[in-house]
């Protein structure tokens, strides 16, 4: 059974004889140092089932290039919470079509300047991520508004507050996080040797939740090799 914010803390300072410490393995540190974990975690461990999402009612088509992952959420969560996006849909019933990825030299060697005016507009069919945004191109065509873009991706875990009352967002990783937050607290003891001990304890976990993601066939893996 998953562990509370709460619990995973009072565990971390047991493990390193510090129960109820105020001045090294605190509440507040213990808190950061989980927090960490969860979010290494979703970024070394893609399509984790617990933090897959598909949305396709944030955001419609438009004459923009330029579409911003913030306005997209994952269920009532914040939008800013989102990892990777690793599909893009424009849905138009039948017509519905899954875009081309390009990296973003090779969109910007396509569409140097995309929002010329001499540009032809269209239906999109290629999508690149710049930042915290992403870009299809052709820009929609007045036939092509308002339909919606559907996003396929991952997600972050939401934060750990102290003394927090409620369970990890990420399933069956309760051990990984206790892991990275031993191997941060022998650090913060000054301990080199046990940190780095549990810092490889904490690797060799990391590892094979990366194998068993790598062998989702639903979401394709090869990302590790």
């Amino acid at each position: 059974m998953a562990k509370t914010g709460e619990a995973l803390v009072d565990e971390v300072q047991e493990l390193v004889g510090r129960s109820g410490d105020t001045v090294l393995v605190t509440d507040a540190r213990c808190t950061r140092w989980l927090n960490e974990a969860q979010r290494e975690i979703v970024e070394n461990v893609p399509a984790m089932p617990s933090q897959t999402f598909m949305n396709r009612s944030s955001l419609d088509t438009t004459a923009t290039l330029r579409y911003a992952i913030n306005d997209i959420t994952v269920g009532d969560l914040s939008a800013d919470r989102i990892c990777r996006i690793w599909n893009v849909w424009y849905i138009d019933g039948l017509e519905s079509k899954e875009l081309d990825y390009k990296q973003v030299d090779e969109f910007d060697a396509a569409w140097p300047d995309p929002t010329d005016s001499n540009v032809p507009n269209g239906r999109p069919n290629v999508w690149t991520r710049r930042g915290q945004n992403i870009e299809v191109m052709p820009i929609c065509g007045t036939a092509d508004y308002d339909n919606d873009l559907r996003f396929d991706g991952d997600w972050y875990a939401g934060e750990f507050t102290t003394n927090d009352a409620t369970i990890s967002d990420l399933s069956n990783c309760d051990e990984g996080m206790i892991l990275f937050a031993v191997a941060k607290a022998w650090g913060a003891i000054g301990d080199e040797v046990k940190a780095t001990i549990w810092d490889k304890k904490y690797d060799k976990w990391l590892r094979q939740k990366q194998t068993f993601s790598n062998t989702d066939h639903a979401w394709g893996g090869g990302l590790f090799e």
